[in-house]
């Protein structure tokens, strides 16, 4: 993996995780941009569950907003499915609406899937789905894992996945690890986890191919 430090470019703040109502957050997208302006934010992903959120143009300015998806796919042992969150979808992307034609999906399925959409793929809160570490080391193609999270924090105390990410990384398989909002302004889970990321301009392109740190 390239060293970011060592890169031209300037540092950016963002947020990879992020919804609004048009799934299960509390505020409407034009709410969510105007909050991460304030809070001096340079890009965000909106990750709507199992649905891309769409922002009129006007909304957007002083902040680059990239397409984003969060889905729910397969059945790991506890049950319960895996939570993949798909960054810069380059093409229309369907995802099952039925929650059990959802789960009938293979989690590999699901990151292959984002991926022949154009995404980046990041496996969302590992500690708080419950995951097993043969579990994580059977996946492949993703980008990372979310290292931190903050509604999973604040909400029931599992949102430091950082043990996964060390096994990970033991284990040869390298994977970046992100820090999260995973916001859905619900109390206090909104502006207490981002990235910086190094990158030649705020756009789009110079954004996907920048280098991130936690």
């Amino acid at each position: 993996m390239p060293n970011p430090f060592g890169m031209e470019g300037s540092w950016y703040k963002g947020n990879l995780h992020t919804h609004t109502n048009n799934s299960d957050g509390e505020l409407s997208p034009e709410e969510v941009l105007e909050g991460y302006k304030k809070h001096n934010y340079d890009f965000l992903v909106i990750t709507d569950h199992n649905k891309v959120t769409e922002v009129e143009e006007s909304s957007r300015k002083n902040l680059l907003l990239l397409s984003g998806i969060e889905i729910d796919v397969g059945k790991s042992s506890l049950e319960t499915p895996y939570h993949l969150v798909g960054i810069n979808i380059g093409k229309e992307i369907e995802v099952p609406l039925d929650p059990n034609a959802r789960q009938q999906m293979k989690v590999q399925e699901g990151i292959d899937l984002l991926k022949e959409k154009g995404c980046m793929v990041i496996l969302a809160h590992p500690y708080w789905s419950g995951l097993t570490m043969e579990e994580l080391f059977s996946l492949e193609g993703q980008l990372g894992i979310e290292v931190y999270n903050s509604t999973c924090l604040r909400g029931i105390g599992k949102g430091l996945s950082s043990v996964y990410w060390d096994a990970l990384l033991a284990k040869g398989k390298l994977n970046w690890g992100f820090s999260v909002d995973d916001a859905h302004f619900r109390g206090v889970d909104a502006y207490r986890g981002w990235i910086m990321l190094k990158a030649r301009a705020l756009s789009r392109e110079s954004i996907v191919k920048g280098e991130f740190r936690p």
